[in-house]
């Protein structure tokens, strides 16, 4: 019997699809991972806590991905910005402070 023939305590994993194949499969790191578990159990087990879940592990992964709000990306330093005339076509950051090693627009 394989590990997806059987499931321990409850049922909101059933069906030929399952989450760890999922998330083996796409090599998702831990935070993908939850997120995911929380989205396709929630109509069969919490609901929208389930989704509230997901929406809370997001926020952190936003967090640890974005800690200067989506503009710098993890390992960028901010003395790396530079003034801009126009907006960048990458990222879509209008002039003013944009890194110059703009993670959207490798070369």
């Amino acid at each position: 019997m394989s590990a997806n023939d059987r499931q321990v305590d409850g049922t909101h994993y059933e069906g030929e699809l399952q989450h760890w194949d999922i998330v083996y499969q796409a090599k998702l790191d831990y935070f993908q991972a939850q997120i995911l578990r929380y989205i396709m159990r929630h109509r069969k087990k919490h609901g929208l806590k389930d989704l509230q879940k997901a929406e809370h592990f997001i926020q952190k992964y936003i967090e640890l991905e974005y800690p200067h709000g989506g503009i710098v990306p993890q390992g960028y330093e901010e003395n790396e910005k530079v003034i801009t005339d126009s907006k960048c076509d990458s990222c879509g950051v209008d002039g003013g402070e944009h890194d110059k090693r703009c993670p959207w627009n490798e070369e």
